[in-house]
């Protein structure tokens, strides 16, 4: 590698003399669109009115296409687009094989499609012909009549003994025909139900192919009718009658509910202003009530329904056990409710009394939080554990999470752990743990962050803001402790470890099947994986031979299948929200590599996705990524100042060819740096964002194949974009 180090700078020199300084690209799209593949199918069907037009275009656009007699001469490829009458249309087109449904034609036409594609630049391809556009009328006309069944009636007893519900199952969709005649009277043929004529009721609505409700008005109480139903389907075909005997509305009901259990709660409450009232009914209907002084003279029942001022309220009724929410109420002052029930025939009860609703100034004061509230993200589910307050009043916990819409989950006091489980995988969800008291005050929360997942995990660590003195000097350092301006670094996130196997396997595969990216390269597990292969149980080894282009296309895919937004897009990209111009491929491998859409990529400076470590930001995180005056910087490498293999040396913090027996290791087999980070020195070199010179790209850390002075936080190397080898990977950051 130290050779391929030099030959890059010879090459970046020699580009430099002979070229000059770099070139603006992105011209002007100046090529139309290309079409191919026009075809016709679905000619025939029931109506022979419509046709099924395919082509393929060369390039994305939009498409226009009009439909002409067959014979005529070819419009141009602006009247095609221009079209504005006759059978026409426009919609955007693919890159690929392109659908029209095409409806309106006549049947037997002869007709021909004319088809054109202008890009996103205005260039309009020529016309597409595509001939034979001549629709046929096919299939067997329908002959068969709907079949009905299942004839039946119910709701025959309402407040003016004038209505009933029939029901019926036609086994074909259409319209239905009713008519209810007197019981004795001739039953009608279909033909005469559908005209329907005089009768006691009747009417016509669309059937379905399923059970159909008919509600029936306009009955005359205690009357005997017969009802006669039929259906028409869609072609015309008429049913066999459906007789529905005994439609024979009756008096209804005149008894008024009788009203029991009368009580009151609940009257502590935040601001002493509300109670609860409860009481059973033995029908249901519509209760009314009204709160007055205790002292006052008991209102009649039309009274407490007719209360318009005041404490009142009406709702439904139940035939059982109602609640009634009151407020409006005075603090400490001394009530009595009044309650009425009317059913549905008008019946209204006497008056249910209800005394003592006299509500108190409560206890406002919610419980104390919960304490070490943890989320442990597992397969599909999240283990939340906490500590609950000591408050005497403490009664439970209240579990919400987003995204979801599921209830809240309750633990009671005594349990300080709750599983939540059915939650997708490689999603963050927001848990917020409430406590409630025995009244129900309740807290504002306590959240917590965490995101199930079936792949391998991937811990972030969060480094605080600060500064970094980058080092300098030319390419190839060492620049150990060199002297720099000092740079700015907002806080940020950093992979725990390098990218493991594993974890690029699971995301490239991931990626690949379902966003259609294209790696490079495949990868391998360790410095001698084969490429591409499945993964070793629980090897852990960090992914190597990954272009600077795969490091940086793979960011853009695990933020994807985190459902974060990316954070690299394809070069001249402004909308960021347009999901087509997300960078999804690491194209090229080579000495000279070509340009690469990696290399041109620009970058969402709001997405919250993951990306290559800057290299102010990998110096910092490896110096520990606390600076302060008090605690100079002083690291020659990750985690100590000492080279060699004895304790609280280098060996303990990295592997290096003093101690990797010429191998890659598992990642976190060796200590953690102050930042707690691993193996930011040594076992593998990692990619960085910037550029060395020319188009190279920077990496840091030293690997397992080489010494300890390529293992320093302040040396870097570098490699082409498209570079890979069996002692280089990555790691990444996010916001």
């Amino acid at each position: 590698m130290k050779n391929v180090y030099r030959m890059s700078i010879v090459l970046a020199v020699l580009v430099i003399l002979f070229t000059g300084c770099p070139k603006t690209t992105g011209d002007d799209d100046i090529t139309a669109p290309v079409l191919s593949s026009g075809s016709v199918s679905d000619l025939s069907t029931t109506a022979g009115t419509t046709a099924t037009l395919k082509f393929t275009s060369g390039e994305a656009g939009t498409y226009y296409y009009v439909v002409l007699a067959a014979g005529g001469t070819a419009p141009a490829a602006a009247a095609v687009k221009a079209a504005s009458s006759g059978i026409h249309g426009t919609a955007s087109a693919l890159a690929a094989e392109n659908t029209i449904p095409v409806t309106g034609l006549t049947a037997a036409s002869t007709n021909t499609a004319y088809v054109v594609v202008e890009d996103a630049a205005g260039n309009l391809s020529t016309v597409l012909p595509i001939n034979g556009v001549n629709p046929v009328v096919s299939g067997t006309p329908d002959t068969t009549a709907p079949v009905l069944s299942a004839g039946s009636v119910s709701n025959l007893s309402t407040t003016a003994g004038t209505t009933a519900t029939l029901k019926f199952t036609s086994g074909e969709a259409g319209t239905y025909y009713y008519v209810v005649l007197a019981s004795g009277v001739s039953a009608p043929n279909a033909a005469t139900v559908k005209a329907q004529g005089t009768a006691v009721a009747k009417g016509t609505a669309a059937a379905t192919a399923a059970e159909n409700t008919i509600p029936v008005t306009g009955l005359t109480a205690a009357s005997t009718n017969t009802a006669y139903i039929v259906v028409e389907d869609a072609a015309g075909n008429l049913s066999a009658v459906l007789t529905i005997s005994d439609v024979n509305p009756v008096v209804p009901d005149t008894t008024a509910p009788v009203l029991s259990s009368g009580s009151v709660s609940d009257l502590s409450t935040t601001v002493g202003t509300t109670a609860t009232l409860k009481f059973t009914s033995g029908e249901a209907g519509t209760y009314y009530y009204v709160v007055l002084a205790s002292g006052v003279s008991a209102p009649t029942a039309a009274t407490v329904k007719a209360a318009n001022s005041g404490i009142h309220g009406t709702a439904p009724a139940l035939a059982a056990e109602n609640t009634i929410p009151v407020t409006g109420l005075t603090a400490s002052s001394t009530n009595t409710a009044y309650i009425v029930v009317e059913d549905a025939a008008g019946n209204l009860s006497t008056v249910l009394e209800i005394r003592d609703v006299n509500p108190v100034i409560p206890d406002t004061t919610a419980p104390a939080e919960v304490s070490g509230l943890n989320a442990a993200a597992e397969n599909a589910q999240v283990v939340l554990t906490w500590t609950e307050p000591a408050d005497s009043d403490f009664a439970k916990a209240v579990i919400t999470y987003t995204p979801g819409t599921v209830p809240a989950v309750e633990v009671t006091k005594g349990t300080q752990t709750a599983t939540i489980t059915g939650l997708t995988n490689e999603t963050e969800y927001t848990f917020t743990v409430k406590t409630v008291d025995t009244i129900g005050n309740t807290s504002a929360g306590t959240t917590k962050t965490a995101t199930p997942s079936s792949w391998p995990s991937y811990t972030l660590v969060s480094i605080p803001a600060g500064t970094v003195t980058v080092s300098t000097g030319n390419f190839g350092g060492p620049f150990i402790n060199a002297s720099s301006t000092n740079v700015p670094v907002p806080a940020f996130k950093m992979g725990e470890t390098e990218v493991t196997y594993e974890l690029w396997y699971a995301v490239k595969e991931w990626a690949k099947t379902n966003k259609g990216y294209i790696f490079a390269n495949e990868g391998c597990e360790g410095h001698d994986g084969t490429a591409g292969a499945a993964p070793t149980t629980a090897q852990q080894e960090p992914v190597t031979t990954v272009s600077w282009r795969d490091a940086v296309v793979w960011s853009n895919a695990y933020s994807e299948s985190k459902g974060l937004a990316p954070y690299y897009y394809l070069a001249g990209t402004s909308d960021f929200t347009d999901g087509t111009k997300v960078l999804r491929e690491s194209e090229g491998n080579g000495v000279s590599g070509g340009s690469g859409k990696a290399e041109n990529a620009t970058f969402s400076t709001t997405a919250n996705g993951f990306r290559l470590p800057t290299e102010a930001q990998w110096e910092y995180a490896a110096r520990g990524g606390v600076p302060s005056t008090s605690t100079p910087w002083t690291y020659t490498y990750a985690g100590t100042n000492t080279a060699g293999t004895g304790v609280g040396e280098l060996g303990d913090y990295a592997w290096y060819d003093a101690n990797s027996g010429s191998a890659t290791h598992a990642v976190k087999t060796r200590a953690a740096n102050s930042a707690d980070l691993y193996d930011m020195s040594g076992n593998v070199w990692e990619w960085c964002w910037d550029i060395s010179s020319g188009t190279g790209r920077v990496m840091w850390g030293g690997s397992w194949s080489y010494g300890a002075l390529y293992c320093g936080v302040a040396y870097r190397s570098s490699s082409v974009p498209d570079g890979r080898y069996y002692d280089l990977g990555f790691r990444v950051v996010c916001p």
